[in-house]
């Protein structure tokens, strides 16, 4: 009976804890239920928030388009066309500098021509003058070849052996004389006497011819001087000197008037050349800037060269802008998709089409004024909702085991093995409390271990995150704090307060876990070898701002490490190559 009365008492307490069980799981199905709506409502907030960057990016494009049909004059033009029109315009204003200095350099000869040409006397007088003088010289010259042919006949010394002729002439005269006289006045002879006057006439008529003979050349010698002397003075010239001078000035001034005339001729050769190629330049150039219809009445090509350059800038800047639109709206469409398949995979149901999930979204209960459970907490909610349902199931076959114990009264052997079964689970239930014992003593030991793993990891971590995420947001975002289960907070800039990285934007979002990764990375690091980085497509959904800023993050942690970014979007590469410079390598797989 005592037996019976227990069982009545267990049958009881189960039911009891069969309805408290059955509370707490309304309770809690109905917080998972707040919560599921929660995170639906969280998924819809962003598909409007991408619905309303794809109006603000399809308006953009439309004014891109606007922009390029304004230009469409621009579109045949070519960076070539562009490099080839700068070229030629410096290459114009080259040559037109050239004509200008070879023009004044051509005026500078002719003015130098006209000088030399007047200080030069006409042709007809110079040679005239040159003529008298040059017979006068030619007559001259004869006469000095006649007497070097006298010389050379008689001897070198003709006139130095006349004279010793004469001297020898007198001397021997007066040894015949002396020589007569002295016969004479030993033996008086008319004779001797005849002889010695004979010989004395002799010797004076030698004489006589000699100094004649001389006398002549002398007199020649003086009348062809006198002639050249008066050819000098009928061609106006005092002296043999003047005649030179005047020779050589003249000679000197008409090879200077030769080289003058060779050198205009080939100034104007030039000239020639340097117009012909101005010309050139003038109609290619005319050809280029043929494509800017908006200044027709301008003539300047420098002005109208640039005038190309902007509109033709500009396309290039309106093409660039629509190709990256293009890619924010595939990129958003792409997003839109995912987050509507996600919002699909919770509801367990499908929507083909926004409006579908809109009035699914209908349907839930309303969460004003409710908390959303994070992550972890919906995790917890999950486990705790298993563990209160397992209960329930224990429960209900508790309470079946104990009505069916109360229907059949057991015999006193059935009673004894009861008993001996009873025995031996108990046996087997202390031993599975003391391994329960150390099970909980491993998960305390472990808890502690982890939690002083927090305790000196975490700080680190927060402050490497937030030093990377001031310098990825240049300074609007500078705290970033985990928590115990590593949950993301983040200290809003207008208000101070520490928020979800779940109410953030989209690129915000990967912003906070590419620091994230990038903080664990240098921790993990730390004293020890750098690891390669490896990172696919982490700023699809970033704009041209963020991630100019995460290339130069990349840039400035890739001093000492190797960077793998793997990419299938071209203003990636672009704004990478822009950062890097130099400093990386393309592989086109």
């Amino acid at each position: 009976a005592e037996q019976y009365l227990d069982t009545v008492r267990s049958l009881h307490e189960q039911k009891s804890l069969l309805k408290d069980l059955t509370r707490e799981l309304e309770e809690k199905q109905r917080k998972k239920e707040i919560s599921r709506a929660s995170k639906f409502r969280a998924l819809n907030q962003e598909l409007e928030n991408l619905t309303n960057r794809a109006a603000m990016v399809e308006r953009e494009l439309e004014k891109c388009a606007n922009i390029m049909a304004e230009l469409e004059s621009y579109g045949s033009v070519t960076e070539h066309s562009l490099s080839k029109m700068t070229l030629l315009l410096h290459d114009h204003e080259r040559e037109k500098e050239l004509t200008e200095s070879e023009s004044a350099r051509l005026e500078d000869l002719k003015n130098r021509q006209a000088a030399l040409q007047a200080s030069l006397d006409p042709d007809e007088i110079f040679q005239k003058r040159m003529n008298t003088v040059d017979e006068a010289l030619e007559s001259y010259k004869l006469l000095k070849e006649r007497q070097k042919n006298q010389h050379q006949r008689y001897g070198r010394n003709s006139a130095p052996a006349n004279s010793g002729w004469i001297t020898a002439i007198f001397f021997l005269t007066g040894c015949m004389v002396l020589l007569l006289a002295s016969q004479y006045i030993k033996n008086p002879s008319p004779l001797l006497l005849g002889s010695g006057i004979s010989i004395i006439a002799i010797f004076g008529i030698l004489l006589s011819y000699f100094n004649i003979r001389k006398s002549r050349g002398r007199l020649t010698m003086k009348t062809d001087a006198d002639l050249l002397n008066r050819a000098l003075s009928e061609a106006g010239f005092d002296t043999m000197n003047d005649y030179i001078r005047y020779r050589e000035s003249q000679l000197k001034t008409r090879d200077q008037l030769e080289s003058i005339h060779r050198e205009i001729d080939e100034s104007k050769a030039r000239l020639h050349s340097l117009k012909t190629k101005c010309d050139t330049y003038e109609r290619e150039l005319d050809d280029i800037l043929a494509h800017d219809t908006a200044l027709d009445g301008q003539k300047d090509r420098a002005f109208l060269a640039e005038s190309l350059k902007r509109g033709a800038g500009r396309l290039k800047e309106a093409k660039e802008r629509e190709q990256i639109l293009i890619s924010q709206k595939a990129s958003m469409a792409e997003k839109f998709e995912m987050v509507l398949r996600e919002a699909g995979t919770l509801a367990n149901h499908i929507f083909p089409e926004y409006h579908d999930f809109k009035v699914f979204l209908g349907s839930l209960p309303q969460t004003d004024g409710l908390i959303s459970e994070d992550s972890a907490s919906e995790l917890q909610l999950g486990e705790e909702l298993e563990t209160t349902t397992k209960r329930i199931e224990q429960a209900k076959l508790e309470i079946a085991a104990l009505n069916t114990r109360l229907e059949q009264a057991p015999t006193e052997g059935e009673l004894t093995e009861i008993a001996e079964e009873t025995a031996l689970l108990q046996d087997k239930r202390e031993k599975l409390e003391m391994m329960g014992g150390s099970l909980n003593l491993a998960k305390e030991i472990l808890t502690e271990t982890a939690q002083n793993l927090q305790r000196d990891y975490v700080p680190a971590l927060n402050d490497q995150m937030s030093t990377l995420m001031s310098e990825l947001t240049s300074g609007r975002y500078k705290v970033l704090r985990t928590n115990d289960k590593l949950q993301i907070n983040l200290e809003a800039p207008e208000t101070d307060e520490l928020i979800s990285v779940s109410r953030l934007s989209g690129g915000t979002i990967d912003q906070v876990y590419l620091c994230m990764r990038l903080a664990a990375v240098l921790l993990l690091e730390k004293g020890r070898e750098r690891l390669p980085l490896f990172l696919d497509e982490p700023f699809l959904q970033y704009d041209e701002t963020r991630m100019l800023q995460a290339f130069k993050l990349l840039k400035k942690i890739s001093g000492d490490r190797q960077v793998f970014f793997f990419t299938c979007r071209t203003r990636e590469f672009e704004m990478a190559q822009s950062v890097f410079n130099e400093n990386m390598t393309l592989i086109d797989l």
